[in-house]
């Protein structure tokens, strides 16, 4: 739904209409990869309804191949509810439903099938943690980039930072990764005049997090921030 700014607790904002899109996050980027002409597997879980066999159609109609996602009797298909203002933030709230059926067997069966020949694993995480740590272990093992891109911050996710992934949160999820990985930060008030205008506030914290973050995991930390695009930090 888009509306002219995102309602409060308890607050009704009237947007124009209601909008459906294929989502969510890694199925986002497992379309866009293929529309730049990567050649893409999905693993994941999708519920034996409407919306699942909808979303299995739309991402092979993107050339995405789904042959690892399963179909999950008894579970809906995950789903999330989104504002976003005229500024492009969002408030989003997600229904996990069949992703939460993802298992880390399931990741190790699929990942082990395509990790010989795989340039990238991207791991979103609105799936369990175990089967997060999965995924980026076995990236890890077989010495295969892994972007992490932690949305929302699951528990146990600081145990993978240490793996190296490249990670991909927003200001907020930063924050609360470093806190979970127990990260110490300072604010860098040395750039704080090279931050966009919207984001100044807070850019000085984010910039020493992001910092701090990029020499635990010893690659960059690509922080997004809304309107204001994203923020790159090497180690």
């Amino acid at each position: 739904m888009a509306a002219p700014r995102l309602p409060a607790p308890g607050e009704t904002v009237v947007g124009p209409g209601v909008h459906r899109h294929g989502g969510g996050k890694g199925a986002n980027a497992a379309v866009a990869a293929a529309r730049v002409g990567g050649r893409v597997y999905y693993v994941g879980a999708v519920g034996d309804d409407d919306l699942g066999l909808a979303a299995l159609r739309e991402l092979q109609g993107d050339h995405v191949d789904v042959t690892h996602v399963e179909i999950i009797d008894d579970a809906p298909t995950g789903a999330a509810l989104i504002v976003v203002n005229d500024a492009g933030e969002n408030q989003i709230a997600v229904g996990a439903g069949a992703n939460n059926e993802v298992t880390a067997a399931h990741v190790h069966d699929a990942l082990g099938q395509r990790l010989a020949t795989a340039g990238i694993v991207l791991v979103s995480t609105e799936i369990p943690a175990e089967a997060v740590a999965a995924a980026v272990g076995a990236a890890h093992t077989a010495g295969v980039r892994c972007i992490l891109n932690p949305a929302p911050v699951v528990p146990d996710l600081a145990g993978s930072l240490k793996l190296g992934p490249l990670i991909t949160p927003n200001a907020g999820e930063l924050l609360d990764l470093a806190d979970a990985a127990g990260v110490d930060y300072a604010a860098d008030a040395g750039e704080v005049d090279q931050a966009p205008r919207a984001a100044r506030p807070n850019f000085a914290t984010i910039l020493g997090c992001g910092k701090a973050m990029a020499e635990l995991t010893g690659s960059e930390v690509v922080v997004t921030l809304g309107g204001d695009g994203v923020l790159v930090v090497a180690p």
